[in-house]
């Protein structure tokens, strides 16, 4: 059990780093969005068909990437009671 339990911190701190990757991923996209939809930065668009077409873009990825997110959030609580009920059984073992 005290394995398992290892494997499981451990896969809990992975899905944790993900988590913290995918929101800094999420960040730069909304920045990068506001920054096209600002005229600034990056290389510039053709025209405004073109600008509205990549800030769409974005807008899907940034959707898609929020739905991720709060999916993978909602995965970690569940991941992390399952850890801690495990923990407290192997602790009562080691009584």
């Amino acid at each position: 059990m005290e394995k398992k339990l290892a494997d499981m911190q451990a896969n809990l701190d992975y899905m944790k780093k993900r988590l913290d990757s995918d929101k800094s991923t999420l960040a730069e996209y909304k920045s990068l969005r506001d920054s096209l939809n600002n005229g600034e930065g990056g290389k510039p668009a053709l025209n405004n068909r073109d600008a509205q077409r990549k800030s769409e873009e974005l807008d899907a990825k940034i959707d898609e990437l929020e739905r991720n997110i709060a999916q993978l959030d909602s995965s970690i609580v569940a991941y992390a009671s399952q850890t801690s009920m495990l923990k407290n059984d192997v602790g009562q073992i080691g009584i």
